[in-house]
C-alpha cells in the first residue's frame, strides 16, 4: 500500500478513518486506500512532501512514500445486456 503524508486544508476538519479523530493541522503519514484519494479529489486534503516532518507515523520510512498518489482505477463498464424480445425459437 503507497504511504504518503497528507494534511488537511486550512479550514478544514479531515476525520482519519483509522483512529476517528481529525488530522492534526500538520498532518502525518496514511496509508493511500479510496477514502483518502477521495479527499484529495474532493479538496480536502494536500499532499506534503515526502521529507516533511511527520505526526505519528504509519509504517513505512518516509524515502519510500512516492511523491504523488497514483489516480483510481475506474472499474469497467459491463457489456450491454442483450433483449431477447422478439427473437424466435
Amino acid at each position: 500500500m503507497t504511504i504518503l503524508h497528507v494534511k488537511p486544508v486550512e479550514g478544514r476538519a479531515v476525520l482519519d478513518p483509522r483512529t476517528r479523530k481529525p488530522l492534526p493541522p500538520a498532518g502525518r503519514r496514511v496509508e493511500v486506500d479510496a477514502y483518502w484519494r477521495r479527499r484529495l479529489a474532493d479538496g480536502d486534503i494536500v499532499i506534503l512532501p515526502t521529507g516533511a516532518p511527520t505526526g505519528a507515523p504509519t509504517g513505512a520510512p518516509a524515502e519510500d512514500a512516492p511523491a504523488v498518489a497514483a489516480p483510481a482505477e475506474q472499474p469497467a463498464k459491463p457489456a450491454p445486456r442483450t433483449s431477447k424480445k422478439g427473437a424466435s425459437s
